[in-house]
């Protein structure tokens, strides 16, 4: 017996133990012989697998792969395995991960959609022998425009700190920015909360999501309209936002699956992961090409080219950004050390981390890496979740990435 994917079940299993939902409730006993019925209530219930007599899970996902016709199959596992040619598959979850991308892109394929192993070759643009570097504090102040963050999220962590405040309260200092209101209206009403009737009211979302769940949303959405504007240098700005609502989406769901992680506060995280790389591309759009380059040329991580390229990166710009808009200490960790730098990382920077790379692994890499890069030990027991959430986290993830897209770049 062994533990298959939720995703790898089969009428006809039977489980070798009871099964149970993600937060503990017994759906089905051992015993029980699976019928459609049965696998529906496990996926809809969120088990991320199910234990299951004389099946093991390698064996269960060989019989998923081989009922794929043997074209799709062929042309999935060549992007595939470019996308992944960068990683280490004998580093887990890297096997399951490689496994779940074969499916998602076979499902992509099947639905029209191509797939070119084009996207992973580059042509080295010229680079200079010398670069001209400035301090980290040199470069942040480059730009006045980010001398401050906007008024509205101070505004409302004012409002969530007075012990008087009220849903209608809080609201009402919302609905003072058109853009920020219309945004978490949209977003409490799509499937990204999956509430079962129509939400007409910020009071109303403040009720049913909670009020610092809506002022760390509010924030992602601030973030956003600060960088509205930016042109597309080597890296495109709609894709890198992109990206990063994908690592958001990402990270919430991977944090679903933990007991006691803020749901919200992860999906800012996310969001946000990247944010002092868009401050690179908005200041000096020649050096992050220049970094790109590198990168690909050398096959070197792009945060460490960053610092070949600027004498810092990304994560150290958003840090400097993050202390100087004030904002709060835990998003701040878990973007600036999402590359698993210490030795010991939060548990946010560590779900950033993996959120990060299933981004990438899902196609929405679009901030300048394209290849999908080993999850460091560190990171993968950090966050101590069965290596089956990897597969369900992409399925949920996908119906959501671009429906959400839409409303944060509306």
């Amino acid at each position: 017996m062994g533990k298959v994917n939720a995703s790898d079940l089969r009428t006809g299993m039977i489980l070798a133990s009871d099964a149970f939902s993600s937060n503990g409730r017994l759906l089905l006993p051992r015993g029980t012989v699976l019928d459609e019925q049965h696998i529906r209530v496990l996926k809809i219930w969120g088990a991320l697998d199910a234990d299951i007599e004389h099946v093991s899970a390698g064996e269960a996902q060989q019989e998923s792969l081989l009922s794929i016709p043997e074209h799709d199959l062929a042309a999935a596992r060549q992007f595939v395995d470019s996308l992944f040619s960068a990683a280490n598959l004998a580093s887990p979850p890297m096997p399951e991960l490689h496994t779940a991308c074969m499916k998602l892109y076979v499902s992509r394929l099947q639905a029209g959609q191509t797939l070119s192993t084009d996207t992973f070759n580059w042509n080295p643009i010229p680079q200079p022998d010398n670069i001209s570097k400035s301090s980290l504090e040199e470069f942040v102040n480059t730009d006045k425009g980010l001398a401050s963050f906007p008024d509205i999220y101070f505004r409302i962590s004012n409002a969530l700190e007075d012990p008087s405040s009220t849903a209608n309260k809080l609201a009402e200092v919302i609905s003072k920015d058109p853009s920020i209101s219309a945004k978490l209206l949209s977003l409490v009403n799509s499937p990204f909360y999956g509430f079962g009737q129509r939400i007409d009211s910020l009071s109303r979302s403040v009720a049913l999501v909670g009020a610092r769940e809506i002022s760390q949303l509010a924030l992602g959405v601030a973030v956003i309209d600060l960088f509205i504007g930016v042109p597309d240098g080597i890296i495109s700005v709609r894709g890198f936002w992109q990206h990063s609502v994908a690592c958001g989406v990402l990270n919430r769901i991977l944090a679903s699956h933990m007991q006691g992680m803020q749901q919200e506060r992860c999906f800012v995280i996310g969001l946000l992961h990247d944010i002092g790389r868009l401050v690179m591309l908005k200041l000096a759009p020649q050096h992050v090409a220049w970094a790109v380059n590198l990168s690909r040329t050398t096959g070197i991580s792009l945060y460490l080219a960053e610092r070949t390229i600027f004498g810092f990166d990304h994560t150290d710009v958003a840090r400097a950004l993050f202390k100087r808009w004030n904002l709060p200490e835990e998003l701040l960790d878990g973007v600036a050390e999402h590359h698993g730098l210490n030795d010991i990382p939060s548990v946010e920077a560590a779900l950033c981390s993996v959120a990060d790379t299933l981004a990438i692994a899902m196609g929405f890499g679009a901030n300048g890496s394209i290849l999908v890069r080993t999850i460091p030990p560190t990171i993968w027991k950090t966050i101590n979740l069965p290596e089956s959430a990897i597969e369900a986290t992409i399925l949920a993830a996908e119906r959501q990435i671009h429906d959400i897209t839409s409303i944060f770049l509306s």
